[in-house]
């Protein structure tokens, strides 16, 4: 252990290594005796800091805390920004408990205030100790791996867990430093408060040194999950965009939708199989429930559907070949349906020859006349393999209880109603698959193939950032591996399939390309070139590709909000 008038070294010296591009800080400082320490012990070893503190408001004391640490700001001479979070009311509105609002809130609340800081990173005042605790209530509610709190994740730095709580405190008391404590720290039924003085306090008579011990397990155990997940990532098709520091919540929810190859997942090697599972319910946001983990394993290679509530409103479902996080569909909307267009995308005019029709969600009793006869409506979305979450949420044309057109399903010809397979919801599927990829590398999240009789011959996401390149939009490098993989820049015939409306400059390598078709998912309201912004399709160009916009275009929204919703955070 440092010597006192080492400690500043020690902790200097572990914040360069952690966050080496670090010039101002922000101390996430409560009031409390560690997070007083760090600040101190920074700003004495002559680094640039910023004070932050969250005010809860969950205690009557809190305001209290709020001005001590503004106070002490002062003292240090360096700046101070403060926030009060809603904890309880947020609490009660999203159903979570008090403790994790409060961090999630805390955790917002610090990069917002950094932001406005110009912190690099920020610094929290977790001790060996706390790893300590975190690593034992980890093991109380069976974690999967007992890896404790990260020293580094994204912008958050720990440059305090190598030295105890003690430590701290000795060195405040010989400077004279005062600080807050907190009282609910001394409450027992709390988790984390029995640990620190009923558990560790014994632990430590039996076997002195039992927190640091348990600090090294987490480091441990935390290279052991690094492996897993890394062997998981290589094995699994699907689990990266599952995982990652940073990837836009949305994006991930919708990878935990798409799921991942229940086939493919059980010839893997059981930690394999945990943890892929483990990263498929994380990126849902649901609880990661280890003896659930265990029960879906089983049912891996199942021949019969397998379902289970996972909470939230979601379900763990293996069934159709994947396992996956879902979600019922909203219900969808009603309408009367009169005229040619005013029929959805994909349902052909003659489906009106006999006057008007419902456009609706499905009822009981619905049923389609086929070629073969008449089916009911619940067999045909089963032979279609629509999950059952999914199955409110198409929509259907009928007159009465007669249906004529199922979104992606059916169609109706001049020969009557017939079963399809919509090549473009397929391609779009793999559009979508690249747009979360580009999502989870920070990308906006783009994605677009190029289908030439009837095959993919070149696909690209979006890749400016990582390219510096302003030109490497998804559309953009999916043509050039198109022209690469045939061998002609002259793409004549090829369809175009984007999960976003071209910008003008996507829709000039179109007409270069002597592209036939521009399929696209969500309208671009800032930049669209066919009919967000501008509408260029329709001028008197020498060629004019098809177009058809709408394709997917919730789950390509969904993507672009979730990518927009936490840059601002």
């Amino acid at each position: 252990m440092p010597e006192a008038n080492d400690l500043g070294t020690v902790v200097l010296d572990r914040l360069r290594a952690l966050a080496p591009e670090a010039g101002r800080v922000a101390v996430g400082v409560s009031g409390g005796g560690d997070s007083v320490a760090l600040a101190c012990l920074l700003v004495e070893s002559g680094v640039d800091v910023a004070i932050l503190h969250v005010d809860h408001g969950l205690r009557p004391t809190s305001s209290a805390d709020a001005i001590f640490v503004e106070g002490l700001a002062a003292t240090l001479g360096v700046r101070f920004s403060g926030a009060r979070v809603p904890v309880s009311a947020v609490a009660d509105q999203r159903g979570w408990n008090l403790e994790d609002a409060a961090r999630r809130l805390r955790r917002e609340a610090l990069h917002r205030l950094a932001r406005g800081e110009g912190a690099d990173v920020i610094a929290l005042a977790h001790t060996v100790d706390d790893q300590a605790e975190t690593v034992l209530l980890q093991a109380l509610r069976g974690a999967a791996y007992l890896h404790g709190m990260p020293a580094r994740r994204g912008r958050i730095v720990r440059p305090l867990l190598g030295v105890s709580r003690n430590e701290l405190r000795s060195w405040l008391d010989r400077r004279r430093q005062p600080w807050r404590e907190d009282p609910t720290n001394e409450d027992l039924e709390r988790a984390r408060a029995w640990v620190r003085h009923a558990l560790l306090p014994r632990m430590e008579t039996h076997a002195a040194g039992t927190s640091h011990r348990l600090a090294r397990l987490a480091t441990v155990q935390r290279d052991v999950a690094a492996f897993v997940r890394a062997e998981a990532v290589r094995r699994v098709r699907g689990v990266d965009r599952l995982l990652g520091d940073g990837a836009p919540n949305g994006a991930r929810r919708a990878a935990a939708e798409e799921g991942l190859d229940a086939a493919v997942l059980a010839r893997q090697p059981v930690a394999v199989q945990r943890e892929a599972l483990a990263a498929l319910l994380a990126a849902a946001e649901v609880p990661v429930d280890q003896l659930r983990i265990e029960t879906a394993r089983a049912h891996l290679g199942a021949a019969t559907p397998w379902r289970a509530s996972v909470g939230n409103g979601a379900t763990l479902r293996i069934a159709y070949g994947r396992v996956a996080v879902v979600r019922p569909a909203a219900v969808a909307a009603s309408s009367l349906v009169e005229r040619v267009e005013q029929l959805p995308d994909g349902a052909p005019p003659t489906v009106l020859g006999e006057g008007s029709l419902d456009l609706r969600a499905r009822k009981p009793g619905d049923v389609v006349a086929l070629p073969g006869g008449h089916r009911s409506l619940a067999d045909v979305l089963v032979d279609a393999r629509v999950p059952r979450e999914a199955r409110d949420g198409v929509r259907v044309l009928a007159r009465g209880a007669e249906v004529v057109w199922v979104e992606g399903v059916v169609a109706a010809t001049e020969a009557g109603p017939r079963l399809v397979e919509d090549d473009e919801h397929r391609w779009m599927r793999r559009a979508l698959e690249l747009a979360g990829a580009a999502a989870t590398a920070g990308e906006l999240p783009v994605g677009a193939v190029v289908v030439l009789d009837g095959a993919v011959v070149g696909e690209g996401a979006n890749a400016t950032r990582a390219t510096g390149d302003p030109t490497a939009h998804a559309e953009v490098i999916a043509l050039r591996a198109a022209a690469a993989a045939v061998g002609d820049w002259r793409l004549t015939g090829a369809t175009l399939v984007v999960t976003l409306e071209p910008c003008p400059m996507c829709f000039g390598a179109v007409l270069a390309a002597h592209v036939a078709r521009v399929v696209y998912g969500a309208d671009n309201r800032r930049d669209g070139a066919l009919g967000g912004v501008a509408e260029l399709s329709g001028e008197s160009w020498k060629r004019r590709p098809e177009v058809r916009g709408g394709v997917r275009a919730r789950e390509s929204e969904a993507l672009l909000s979730g990518f927009f919703a936490d840059r601002r955070h």
